[in-house]
């Protein structure tokens, strides 16, 4: 193992920025802020790289840091200031300007800021983006550059080199040579010499955003693109593309945009359709991606990928009877393909095949071991457990599982990678701290950018002058448990001690309870972007405890937590059981469900309210409902209603419900079916080995 100093690192990290591995370069960047938390290089080129991809909110705390870490170093002011500007925040941009110049800032880039403010006094509105067509309006020089490595040697080859007389066809020629004999370097500068000999070559941009592409370079990709977009404003190949790539940076608002222009101008493009039904996806509007998605298939009737995401986006919708033959369609084009494979896996888990999905992925790790396939494969676990020994068994798998990836040398760019399914361990009835301690462990090593802090915890102090600022961070912020859970405490709460932040992640959906919480904070933040723009969004409000409602349940959510966002972060119910992970310092609990010695079980500590850790709204019945008749019930006989999932059922529970039917003879005991026809299935299995009378008794509506 390499060990690196931090100028090392730092100038490793530079490298990365300037050919266009962002994901590296953050990585090292964050990895040195944990061991220099105020590193100012490090601060200052993690907000350069937020503002190479349009997030300039995300980039002014880091970028704040910088300046505040060292003041002496001018390009720390400008960056800065141009951040600010891009934010929409003209006045405070201002002020910084003022106090800049108060300190001896000078210079051209200085004058082009001033004329910048004063040219437009509201500056750039935050979150707007480029008008469809026109090109993004250029940033001051050099204030878009990583810091403290100089490359100018660089520059001025490639000058001397424009100055060879070649024509913009020539170079653009020496590229796709260049390109064919697997010189992508050259090839690269011989496209950028390309365009900058010709700026509407419209060849030079394509080939030069397929190259920034392939080097997973998409900030760059992107601006290649958009001149292409310029140049021919009507191809809808262009704008599809563009969607695509903006997606992937998560500006999801202007991929829309894109994908739809696409759509627009070439209603037969599949591809568009696919990428404007992705988009729609990723932003909740599971109905309209689905419809996205069929169109695509319609016009690419041989393409498995719309059906791969056909399928998804069923399983979204709880139909996974659609999704299962959605996927196998989509296995039967492609039965080699490691995507499709996996996906058809992933559908198979859902339906809680697990053993057909393992089976599956073992076929597509043989074909292409990615992070996310060994994940799947070996944190998978069922949603109907047949047996106390089937817990067992899988819980064994899963644990032979996190040793198993720990040792698979490297590191994960993508937290999306490392899925698992610990959500349905809580369910299981044994002590999941263990396990649970394991994943976070897991994932800290895997993957590092998990392991951020936000820079004002570092010198915190308790706010005597001021209020709390309380964070509540979660998708189910509206019409969902969490939301029920929670609302009375946000809409009671003390208004005197705690200013109230809601936190909505990207795939919180909208309804009427979703704005009633809206209308008792003090302050909305809609999170958008990568993981590490989410984390610089909350980072920016300088929280003093982050509340993590039920942060098993999602992934992203589960994300959020392990970093360090606020002094004081708390989770509690929905999902009564510890979190695993050590960033969590207490979890809100009641005296009444949790048993003696409870605490050993959670790695948080255990604070036990005299009452529930709800605070829910009086239902109100309504005045009519239907007759029994309407849903296929007895008139007279008891009913026993058991309103849960099926996976919430634990084997342990049959004794209960048998023991019910067997005491109440008259009895009817109902159900809600399970989300897939199969998860019901293996339920009536289980009943049929261990509580046959069940079978008779139980009526499962839909």
């Amino acid at each position: 193992m390499t060990t690196l100093t931090l100028t090392q690192a730092l100038e490793q990290a530079i490298a990365h920025h300037q050919a266009g591995r962002l994901r590296e370069a953050e990585a090292l960047y964050r990895a040195i802020l944990q061991v220099a938390p105020n590193h100012p290089d490090a601060h200052h080129n993690l907000g350069v790289l937020a503002m190479g991809v349009g997030q300039a909110k995300a980039a002014l705390p880091h970028l704040k840091a910088a300046l505040e870490a060292n003041p002496a170093v001018a390009q720390y002011w400008l960056s800065f200031i141009h951040a600010l500007i891009e934010a929409g925040e003209a006045a405070a941009a201002r002020q910084v300007l003022a106090q800049g110049q108060a300190r001896g800032l000078q210079g051209p880039q200085v004058e082009a800021l001033a004329a910048r403010l004063a040219a437009n006094p509201a500056a750039y509105p935050a979150g707007a983006a480029t008008r469809q067509g026109e090109a993004q309006n250029a940033p001051p020089p050099q204030t878009d550059k990583p810091s403290k490595v100089s490359r100018t040697g660089t520059a001025a080859k490639n000058a001397r080199r424009a100055k060879l007389g070649k024509s913009a066809q020539e170079w653009l020629q020496r590229s796709h040579r260049a390109q064919q004999a697997g010189k992508t370097a050259d090839a690269l500068r011989f496209a950028e010499l390309a365009v900058r000999r010709d700026p509407d070559l419209l060849g030079g941009w394509l080939q030069l955003a397929a190259l920034r592409y392939e080097r997973q370079d998409l900030a760059g990709s992107i601006e290649a693109l958009r001149h292409c977009a310029r140049l021919e404003p009507g191809n809808a190949r262009h704008w599809a593309n563009l969607g695509g790539l903006l997606h992937g940076t998560g500006c999801l608002d202007e991929a829309l945009r894109c994908s739809e222009r696409a759509v627009e101008l070439d209603p037969q493009h599949g591809d568009a359709w696919n990428n404007l039904g992705t988009v729609l996806r990723t932003l909740g509007r599971s109905q309209e991606a689905r419809a996205a998605y069929e169109k695509a298939h319609v016009l690419n009737p041989d393409e498995p990928v719309p059906l791969l995401n056909l399928s998804l986006v069923a399983t979204d919708l709880h139909d996974l009877k659609a999704a299962l033959g959605y996927s196998e369609k989509a296995l039967a084009l492609a039965p080699d393909d490691p995507r499709i494979l996996t996906g058809r896996a992933v559908t198979l888990s859902n339906a809680d095949r697990c053993e057909e999905a393992v089976v599956l992925l073992e076929q597509a790790l043989t074909r292409e071991a990615s992070w996310e396939r060994r994940f799947r494969y070996w944190l998978m676990l069922p949603w109907i457990a047949q047996s106390h020994d089937e817990i067992r068994r899988w819980r064994a798998r899963f644990g032979e599982g996190i040793a198993a990836l720990l040792a698979v040398p490297g590191t994960i760019d993508n937290p999306d990678d490392a899925f698992g399914d610990w959500f349905r361990l809580a369910y299981h009835g044994e002590d999941d701290r263990p396990l649970m301690e394991g994943v976070c462990r897991l994932l800290r090593t895997k993957v590092p950018q998990l392991n951020y802090t936000a820079p004002h915890v570092h010198d915190w102090c308790y706010p005597h002058d001021r209020r709390i600022r309380l964070g509540v961070c979660s998708h189910g912020l509206r019409n969902h448990p969490v939301g029920k859970f929670t609302s009375g405490f946000l809409r009671e709460r003390d208004r005197t001690r705690f200013e109230l932040f809601v936190i909505h992640t990207p795939d919180s959906q909208h309804d009427p309870l979703r704005e009633k919480i809206n209308g008792w904070a003090d302050r909305v933040v809609e999170l958008s972007g990568s993981h590490a723009q989410q984390l610089a969004q909350i980072a920016a409000l300088e929280l003093d405890a982050l509340f993590l409602p039920n942060v098993t349940e999602k992934q992203h959510i589960y994300y959020l937590g392990c970093a360090r966002l606020a002094p004081v972060q708390f989770a509690s119910w929905g999902i009564a059981c510890t979190s695993g992970i050590d960033t969590l310092d207490y979890y809100l609990s009641s005296s009444l469900i949790e048993p003696p010695g409870a605490e050993a079980h959670y790695c948080e500590r255990l604070i036990l309210l005299a009452h529930l850790p709800t605070y829910m709204a009086v239902v109100v019945a309504p005045n009519e409902s239907p007759p029994r008749g309407h849903w296929g019930l007895a008139a007279e006989r008891p009913l026993y209603f058991c309103p849960q999932s099926l996976f919430k059922y634990h084997p342990d529970f049959d004794g209960v419900l048998a023991e019910i039917a067997r005491l109440d003879p008259n009895a009817q005991i109902v159900a809600i079916e399970g989300m897939s026809a199969n998860w019901t299935n293996r339920l009536r299995e289980r009943w049929a080995k261990h509580a046959p009378i069940l079978n008779e008794r139980v009526m499962f509506l839909p």
